[in-house]
């Protein structure tokens, strides 16, 4: 059964890998997988509609608030630049300012605050932010990262009973003495 892609996330390493290799045309191997998890496209219209909000106090007066114009370049640089993307080796953490890198061997779970996006906790005591990773991408998260991360929407397997039953009927019998209140 296969999940439906969020429009935002891309798969990318389908065995078609756009990685460069220096072996010419060959594509990457199939394990080679990438992740990406973005800010929704839908964040650009806001930027549009920012952008026209703060035109007509520049179109009136350019030398005093052409300064505005600050506001929808900075929003465009971090809707395009905020992302985090998953790899074999780990976590690629990319924000407006910066980026960084976490193996996963560093991670030691994940947690999702009330407001704001995931943060991945580390074995040494820090978290970091996801970018663009809500609760709502809890599920594409578990499942991209391999299984490294739970999805707690999972049903667990059906497991064993421990306690094995008396040939002798015994359990039955105290199963409906407990049932009537007797004590036997």
């Amino acid at each position: 059964m296969s999940t439906p892609q969020h429009p935002q996330s891309s798969p990318v390493g389908d065995g078609a890998d756009n990685t460069a290799t220096s072996g010419g045309d060959r594509a990457a191997p199939p394990t080679a997988r990438r992740y990406v998890i973005r800010i929704p496209k839908l964040a650009y219209l806001a930027v549009l509609m920012l952008f026209i909000s703060v035109s007509f106090p520049v179109i009136g007066w350019p030398a005093g608030f052409g300064w505005l114009l600050i506001f929808p370049i900075g929003v465009t640089v971090w809707v395009v630049r905020s992302r985090t993307v998953l790899t074999e080796e780990g976590l690629e953490l990319r924000s407006a300012l910066g980026s960084r890198s976490v193996a996963w061997t560093d991670v030691e779970g994940v947690r999702f605050p009330k407001h704001g996006w995931a943060r991945a906790h580390l074995k040494d005591g820090t978290e970091v932010t996801l970018p663009a990773v809500g609760f709502d991408r809890l599920r594409e998260l578990a499942a991209a990262s391999g299984g490294r991360i739970p999805d707690p929407y999972l049903a667990p397997l059906p497991t064993e009973p421990d306690i094995a039953e008396p040939a002798d009927g015994t359990a039955e019998q105290s199963a409906e003495s407990s049932r009537n209140g007797s004590a036997e």
